[in-house]
């Protein structure tokens, strides 16, 4: 028993470093074209409190997908050509409905392995090879923040190349209605994507 929990967190540990090996970065790196999935909301949580969230059908029906319309241009940001494709993203997030998703006190990490199965959804026929999909573990309210997951994939066969959990606590709130305010703290968390995009390939 104890050799197999063993053998299953050393092909965990090896799951990680794989996945930020030199090799799987120098693929993205050297990538001359990227797909854009946009923003995956289907293992997201709400960090807070019902007061916080208390229309949960517009957020899952409604929020979800006009937060995936936002024009961010990522590809632009690593100076890569490439195109936007937010429907699988759309979809995927219509899964996690009003009755499914949590509401908790704290954030909860999305395990590389969730990464994984999140992103074998968004397999397809493409003469692009790497797609870049931002997978969303939580709208935390008392954090202020949006953390989520950069994700770069093999498009054709779903592995996962690279992976960053990105947060960004903004420095004061943000003001308006939910809608506008969680659009301020989503354009946070991308806005270090593109600051630190550069950093993570030489690291």
């Amino acid at each position: 028993m104890r050799a197999l929990v063993l053998f299953y967190f050393l092909g965990l540990l090896t799951l990680g470093i794989a996945q930020h090996s030199p090799a799987n970065k120098a693929k993205v790196a050297n990538a001359k074209e990227i797909v854009y999935f946009g923003l995956d909301f289907s293992k997201t949580t709400l960090v807070g409190t019902k007061e916080d969230f208390v229309d949960l059908e517009n957020i899952t029906t409604n929020y979800f997908k006009r937060w995936n319309l936002m024009k961010f241009k990522a590809h632009k940001y690593m100076k890569k050509s490439g195109i936007s494709d937010n429907k699988i993203a759309i979809e995927r997030s219509l899964t996690n409905t009003a009755d499914i998703i949590k509401i908790l006190p704290k954030t909860q990490p999305i395990s590389d392995e969730e990464i994984k199965q999140i992103v074998s959804y968004y397999k397809y026929e493409t003469p692009i090879e790497i797609g870049l999909l931002f997978v969303v573990e939580s709208l935390d309210k008392p954090d202020q923040n949006v953390p989520m997951y950069a994700t770069f994939f093999n498009i054709q066969s779903g592995e996962v190349l690279f992976t960053k959990r990105i947060k960004r606590k903004t420095k004061t709130d943000l003001w308006g209605d939910f809608y506008i305010v969680w659009v301020g703290r989503i354009a946070n968390s991308v806005m270090i994507f593109k600051k630190d995009y550069n950093d993570w390939m030489k690291d």
